[in-house]
């Protein structure tokens, strides 16, 4: 959520907690610390509120915003008893995620590696810790007490060998009182249903899907497509695992799809993309058809899935592209048509695409155009030079040793 979109709901929280009186209107200021960035309906009814604000305080109101608590001393408090002798540093919380299983379950993840379980909406908080920095958790759609977390090697977990750094996976059934390691070298991970019906369905509740490094060694390499990384999956908690995607680095999860990104030339960073039904028991994956044959594909940016077709943003000019095309599916998630060429995007993926979540079916979006798409072809073209002249250095270099 915007932090526009977040401060007007806000707003109304405070209108919501004007008070009238004989003749005159009373009304309760309440100040956070800085705009918010995040909030949470809690619970099953409109009661219970969470707010973030953008300096990582953490604020809960009881009575629709009437009133609000600020739950910073606590989670201090909590997280004390967490600290390695060496450390002084607890953080503050960096993100909100709520349990799909139960609206009242809540996890806090922490700046600092440090992270909180609160139940009953935050009434109650525990530290959730297995004795590393926890980076990522998913909680399971269904099950309460369940969930993955991720991890980073220490430099002291290797006594008397070479340190290396790489992530690892976890599991817990009990909300992070016992813990079991799924798996190293991992990119990404995720619980293989996202909602009951996948179940009903006949997809186990046990699945899990992963990419990573089988062979993995020394530290794990953070950026780019990567030939030795593989996509899996297992439905017992990985005693055995079933490769899906050879090369596969990356992918989705919905509803409706699965996709997965697979790595074509590691070099150029050339990439395919995979899709399949999620319902499904058995994975089919197929790569994904378009009408625009002539392009290569570096990078994917979904832009809307909630429907049975699905937005998709196509980088096909490489890492430093300012734009990249728009391609919407037919209903199977297989072929797409392309419906907008020159879709502005940043390095990182984002994209200037959005949903009029007030009309269905409508998006907004900016496309470069003109000048300036020659202006951005320049720029690729001189990183490639520039690329290209690095890696012939590091080869000349190799050769001389």
């Amino acid at each position: 959520m915007s932090s526009n979109k977040l401060t007007k709901v806000f707003l109304f929280l405070l209108l919501s907690s004007v008070i009238l009186s004989t003749g005159t209107i009373d009304y309760l200021k309440y100040d956070l610390d800085s705009a918010p960035k995040d909030l949470i309906w809690c619970g099953h009814s409109s009661e219970n509120a969470i707010v973030l604000p953008e300096l990582n305080s953490v604020y809960r109101s009881d009575d629709r915003g009437l009133h609000w608590k600020k739950l910073n001393d606590i989670f201090t408090n909590t997280g004390k008893d967490e600290l390695d002798d060496n450390e002084n540093e607890i953080g503050k919380v960096a993100t909100i995620l709520q349990s799909p299983a139960d609206k009242t379950l809540l996890v806090f993840l922490g700046t600092q590696g440090i992270n909180w379980v609160g139940e009953d909406c935050g009434r109650k908080i525990t530290a959730l810790n297995h004795g590393r920095r926890i980076n990522e958790f998913r909680f399971h759609p269904t099950e309460r007490g369940w969930g993955l977390a991720s991890a980073y090697t220490l430099c002291e977990d290797f006594v008397g060998e070479p340190c290396k750094i790489y992530k690892e996976v976890y599991l817990t059934k009990d909300l992070g009182i016992n813990w079991t390691q799924l798996g190293s070298y991992v990119v990404q991970f995720g619980w293989g249903v996202v909602e009951k019906k996948q179940i009903d369905k006949g997809v186990p509740k046990e699945r899990i899907l992963m990419t990573y490094e089988p062979r993995g060694k020394g530290d794990q390499t953070q950026t780019g497509w990567n030939y030795k990384v593989d996509f899996v999956y297992s439905d017992d908690f990985f005693k055995t695992t079933k490769v899906l995607a050879s090369k596969g680095n990356k992918f989705l999860l919905t509803n409706h799809y699965l996709f997965v990104a697979q790595v074509v030339d590691q070099d150029t960073q050339e990439v395919l993309l995979l899709g399949t039904k999620s319902t499904h028991y058995d994975y089919d994956l197929q790569p994904i058809e378009t009408n625009q044959k002539s392009f290569l594909e570096h990078s994917y940016t979904f832009l809307d899935t909630t429907l049975h077709s699905v937005f998709l943003h196509m980088n096909h000019f490489g890492d430093v592209s300012q734009y990249g095309h728009v391609y919407t599916s037919g209903p199977r998630g297989l072929k797409y048509n392309l419906s907008l060429r020159n879709n502005v995007r940043s390095s990182d993926n984002q994209c200037d695409f959005e949903k009029v979540n007030s009309v269905e079916g409508v998006y907004v979006a900016n496309v470069i155009s003109g000048k300036y798409i020659k202006l951005a072809k320049k720029e690729m073209e001189q990183y490639t030079m520039d690329v290209k002249e690095r890696m012939g250095k590091e080869v000349a270099t190799h050769q001389n040793k």
